[in-house]
């Protein structure tokens, strides 16, 4: 549904982060971090969303960025985060025990609170499970500011999930310290698990120190083995005394991309770090997205509704004007043909076979131009029958349609094997479809394959066979 080009955006109390990498994930393409004016976020929530919302219009047009669909980051303050174990339950299972587990370390009441999950790790006989939720009201100020931006949010995450993405493939304990400008965010955990985060107002080395050494005494059964440093205006040196004090092995959180210099990247790595994940849906276990399923919906259905009128718009523009074209090119010819009738006397050699064949030609077009108005299907209606095949788990990327033989090409990712078998189970059941191939190597992957479909869509193919024939 979304394509993979899409913005981060990322909230801090004083700023906010603009930032996109290309397709491939290797280089920057577009980045800003806007200063806010004074009070436009307080304690953490955005208090004028009118003036947020103009601000980011602008930023989009000064930056002449094209994509609305966005990777939200908000603030890891607003936020709460629990590490728990389930055990003796399925998968399909988890929701609900989750909702009841959790209810004994939210600050407020259950139904006042957005809460998603994440599987992190398998148990002898269970899961571990990551559990993010935050304040609903909290939540919808942030939503409501995009959308009155114009934008359409498709995954919300916060800091400490951003920053334990960057050093996933560290299986042992370690502790993130990553500097902004008038806080700072600490993170401990274990591979893809995080089993603490605490924020710090300023950026003290003595009250950083302080911190970590509370985390590493309370998580007494994790052996805390490196101290991954980053962000703004990082001096890495200014971390020696606090590893060797604690006997760790210091890492700087170094990225290595294209567009940007090293120095610039501790900046934005937060924002670098949501672009690197893939789109998911709030019902995907295996992911973390804090966007109300309700929203997602919404959000899908307006996306859905500006790239249909896109394609409308394009297709239209195409038939008028080939069709004017046409037009001009058959009354030059006419009046081409009467001037020759006035100079019939004329001993001049007159080739009337080459116009002749060049108004055949035209006419020629002007029909195949006419057949294909009649075939015209409103793409909307297409794509609602694509979307009705669609199960939880499947992301459409892009999409064609050939009205000249009623193709239909689109991609997209899928969050599994299973899931994409069932899409493609729902397609064959469709009898508007017919013809549908999708690669065997869409399935060779575990998680996040990625495939493409072609198909035919038969009441396009029905007419087409009916009344456009080549010549």
């Amino acid at each position: 549904m979304f394509g993979k080009t899409s913005v981060s955006i990322y909230f801090l109390s004083n700023s906010v982060q603009i930032f996109q990498l290309n397709s491939n994930k290797g280089r920057v393409i577009k980045r800003a971090s806007i200063d806010l004016p004074e009070g436009l976020i307080k304690n953490h929530k955005i208090a004028d969303k009118s003036t947020f919302a103009s601000l980011l219009k602008e930023a989009w047009k000064k930056l002449q960025i094209k994509e609305k669909s966005v990777f939200l980051v908000i603030p890891e303050f607003s936020t709460f985060t629990k590490l728990i174990d389930l055990s003796g339950l399925k998968i399909a299972e988890l929701q609900e025990a989750v909702g009841w587990q959790v209810q004994d370390y939210l600050p407020t009441e259950n139904q006042e609170m957005i809460m998603d999950f994440k599987i992190v790790d398998k148990l002898k006989d269970g899961y571990k499970v990551l559990v993010v939720a935050l304040e609903a009201n909290s939540l919808k100020d942030f939503v409501d500011t995009l959308e009155a931006a114009g934008l359409f949010p498709i995954n919300v995450e916060i800091p400490s999930i951003s920053l334990i993405r960057l050093t996933e493939g560290d299986e042992k304990g370690k502790i993130i310290v990553y500097l902004s400008s008038d806080e700072t965010i600490i993170v401990a955990g274990k591979g893809s698990e995080i089993y603490a985060s605490s924020v710090v107002v300023g950026r003290e080395l003595e009250e950083i120190e302080k911190n970590i050494k509370r985390i590493i005494n309370h998580f007494t059964e994790v052996e805390i083995k490196t101290l991954y440093a980053g962000g703004e205006g990082i001096h890495i040196g200014n971390f020696e005394k606090i590893a060797q004090k604690l006997k760790l092995e210091l890492k700087l959180i170094d990225p290595k991309l294209k567009g940007i210099t090293s120095s610039e990247i501790q900046n934005y790595l937060v924002s670098y770090s949501s672009q690197l994940q893939t789109p998911s849906e709030p019902s995907d276990p295996l992911t973390l997205n804090l966007l109300p399923i309700g929203l997602v919906e919404k959000y899908q259905t307006s996306k859905k509704k500006v790239q249909a009128w896109s394609l409308t718009l394009t297709t239209t523009l195409f038939v008028w004007i080939s069709f004017f074209i046409t037009l001009a090119a058959f009354l030059f010819m006419n009046q081409q043909i009467k001037d020759i009738e006035a100079i019939g006397a004329s001993p001049m050699t007159i080739r009337t076979s080459d116009f002749t064949t060049k108004i055949e030609s035209i006419n020629k077009t002007i029909d195949r131009i006419e057949k294909i108005r009649e075939v015209w299907v409103s793409p909307e209606i297409v794509l609602n029958e694509i979307a009705n095949a669609k199960p939880q788990g499947i992301t459409i990327a892009n999409y064609t349609v050939d009205y000249e033989n009623g193709k239909i090409r689109f991609s997209g990712i899928s969050a599994n094997r299973e899931t994409l078998v069932s899409f493609k189970q729902n397609l064959m059941a469709n009898t508007n479809f017919v013809g549908i191939e999708m690669p065997i190597t869409s399935f060779e992957a575990g998680t996040n394959l990625e495939f493409e479909v072609s198909l035919e869509y038969l009441p396009i193919v029905s007419i087409n066979k009916a009344k456009i024939k080549t010549k």
